[in-house]
């Protein structure tokens, strides 16, 4: 179980950076993108919901973290984001666009 949360964790942070891909895009209807994680649909209200922008899928990504059960936090001066499941720790500089693993 631990793998497949983890898995499906750092999919979700690759598809921040990629290009979304044509399935993806098929799944926008009305302006919205439906998130499935397994067999459940995620509804989200906020703070903000998935949304397609030039091509690209954007995801909130503390409530997607959160929902995974890992713990988020964030540094506001220094601009740095902490996302910790299980063993596992990443770390994003919002200033460079940087993330360590």
């Amino acid at each position: 179980m631990r793998k497949i949360r983890w898995s499906i964790f750092v999919l979700l942070l690759i598809s921040l950076v990629l290009p979304v891909s044509s399935q993806a895009a098929s799944m926008k209807t009305n302006g919205r993108v439906h998130l499935k994680i397994n067999q459940y649909y995620v509804l989200y209200a906020a703070p903000k919901e998935p949304y397609l922008l030039n091509s690209r899928l954007y995801l909130p990504l503390r409530s997607v973290s959160q929902l995974l059960g890992a713990k988020v936090d964030y540094d506001g001066k220094r601009k740095w984001v902490k996302i910790q499941l299980n063993n596992h720790v990443l770390e994003i500089n919002m200033m460079t666009n940087q993330t360590f693993y």
